[in-house]
């Protein structure tokens, strides 16, 4: 039943207004827009599929010119992914294959920071919880 209240949402929000509850801000950057705008005429992905995209980049915390956005929305238009439903199944079902992705996007786009391979494996493999990891990783990013 969450699911179908979910998909509802995602079909009847514009994704100016997702990027605003998202991320809690009162307007849009002229850049997001230019982005959704591109995610919609390159990729041929209505706004609630979008939607369910620019959401769940959001909540992972990264930008809406990340990479990773752009790949996903390549793999979703080639699989014709045409509903809000279908966006939240693939997410579900290919989550662990994205955090593969957004990795190897931060370590190629940070390669001058000294950050290593070795640094973020290690704390994967450390005892800290989900919540701790990321903030781990945050940090490392934000030096």
């Amino acid at each position: 039943m969450a699911s179908h209240s979910a998909a509802a949402y995602f079909k009847s929000i514009h994704p100016r207004q997702m990027i605003m509850h998202t991320t809690g801000k009162d307007s849009v950057s002229k850049m997001d827009m230019t982005v959704i705008a591109d995610l919609n005429k390159r990729y041929h992905l209505p706004d609630e599929v979008v939607n369910v995209l620019v959401q769940y980049i959001l909540l992972a915390s990264l930008s809406l010119s990340h990479p990773s956005l752009f790949k996903i929305a390549m793999h979703w238009s080639r699989m014709n992914v045409a509903t809000a439903e279908q966006a939240m199944n693939l997410v579900k079902k290919e989550h662990a294959k994205y955090k593969t992705l957004w990795m190897t996007d931060i370590l190629h786009s940070k390669k001058k920071t000294g950050i290593t391979v070795e640094m973020i494996r290690g704390a994967a493999y450390s005892n800290l919880t989900n919540e701790q990891l990321g903030a781990y990783i945050r940090e490392l990013f934000s030096r």
